[in-house]
């Protein structure tokens, strides 16, 4: 039986090749057009105008179906990304002609595929255009110490920066070689030492000292002395222990003044029991200022110095002199006392008038050549009972020289020169 014999038949087939595309059928609305059209329903006119009614608008959805543009939609769709191919599902149940449409879009839609699948590879070259300058300096190979770069092949990007990098590598080889060296100082007395001493280096060095002098030294510190005053130019000659073409070449001037020469004449006195001093004469040359130095203590630029040595012992005596350019020389000698010294007094006397031994007083009084203070003291109630600064009024043992005579005993005294000596004892007074 012919579909166009059936109308229901074919009312049926057209709302199931609907239904499959998902358009909705209002079968309310197709009695209405049934009805506008004012057919009845089994006449042959009425099935053929309903077939052709029907053909119509079964054309009219299936071009609407395939010509339905789904951004028209109000309903929420993911946008596909750019030049991605969107490829139309197919229903399996439908039979489609090799020389239809749909065909003839197949195709097209295997060449789009083929064309992206070429394009593909040439926008991944483009993003390796667009590599940032950093990943092709991470990429590029790396320089050894001789220049050679770590692979056979690079491309220009990468020679240009080896080429560079050599360039650098050359500035740092013909890099000047630098160092500093300590210098205690470069005007010097003659006998004073020289020293000399490495202070930095920007690279390990060997060190050549010529100090001028004929004499020379190696090694990063060294001493010299000068035998001779003069102007003198001490050499330095540094070389790179890495570089054999790296020499520093380098001079400073060094001036060695003269010193003076210290010289001294010690006499001691005839009779050292009554006048235990000691005479002592410079003798130097050259020389512009001068101190002597005792034990206890030192006297500065006097010629001549007399000293009294009063204790027995071992004593020395230096004199150190100067020149117009600070320069010194010392000279010292060493000397002994035999005997103790305390002014040659008497341990006791007898003022009974007999015109002896009837005053006391130190008789090396007068060799002292100074000043003088005499004191005497009762050594039971410490009360002074005599004093005197003049050699010819010795006491006589009465208060003060003129009072009562004291009694039999022992008495202190003491005698304090200009210069601060200090010289004590005992005096016995006796009637005998």
């Amino acid at each position: 039986m012919k579909l166009m014999d059936n109308p229901k038949l074919f009312d049926q087939k057209i709302r199931e090749a609907i239904n499959k595309y998902d358009v909705p059928f209002d079968d309310t609305a197709w009695k209405n057009i049934e009805s506008k059209i004012n057919v009845k329903p089994n006449s042959p006119f009425t099935n053929w105008r309903i077939g052709i009614i029907s053909a119509t608008v079964a054309a009219a959805i299936i071009i609407a179906y395939f010509a339905y543009d789904p951004g028209m939609s109000t309903l929420p769709v993911s946008t596909p990304p750019e030049n991605s191919v969107e490829i139309t599902p197919v229903d399996p149940s439908i039979e489609v002609d090799e020389n239809s449409e749909n065909v003839e879009d197949h195709n097209n839609l295997e060449m789009e595929d083929q064309t992206n699948e070429v394009i593909l590879p040439l926008v991944n070259k483009e993003k390796e255009k667009n590599t940032s300058v950093v990943e092709k300096e991470a990429n590029a190979p790396k320089e050894l110490n001789d220049g050679s770069a770590v692979g056979s092949k690079v491309d220009k990007n990468t020679k240009a920066e080896e080429k560079e990098l050599i360039l650098i590598q050359k500035e740092d080889e013909t890099e000047k070689l630098s160092i500093g060296i300590h210098i205690n100082a470069q005007t010097i007395c003659l006998n004073e030492m020289l020293m000399l001493s490495l202070a930095n280096s920007n690279e390990p060095v060997e060190i050549h000292w010529d100090f001028g002098d004929g004499s020379s030294a190696e090694g990063p510190t060294a001493v010299h002395v000068y035998s001779e005053a003069g102007n003198y130019l001490l050499k330095l000659s540094a070389k790179s222990v890495l570089y054999e073409d790296r020499i520093l070449n380098e001079s400073y001037s060094i001036q060695v003044n003269s010193i003076p020469s210290a010289e001294f004449d010690m006499k001691m006195g005839d009779n050292m029991l009554a006048n235990p001093k000691v005479t002592f004469n410079s003798e130097s040359e050259n020389s512009s200022s001068l101190e002597w130095i005792f034990n206890d203590e030192r006297i500065e630029n006097k010629e001549v110095v007399e000293k009294i040595f009063a204790k027995k012992g071992s004593y020395s005596v230096g004199l150190v002199v100067f020149n117009q350019f600070q320069c010194s020389d010392t000279a010292f000698t060493h000397f002994i006392i035999e005997n103790d010294f305390n002014l040659l007094a008497p341990n006791a006397f007898s003022p009974n008038g007999d015109g002896i031994n009837d005053t006391f007083i130190p008789q090396a009084i007068p060799y002292l050549n100074q000043g003088f203070t005499l004191k005497i003291y009762d050594p039971k109630s410490g009360q002074m009972i005599f004093e005197t600064s003049n050699f010819e009024l010795p006491w006589n043992g009465r208060f003060m020289n003129n009072g009562n005579k004291m009694n039999e005993g022992a008495y202190a005294w003491s005698v304090i020169t200009e210069d601060g000596s200090v010289y004590k004892g005992t005096i016995l007074i006796t009637t005998k």
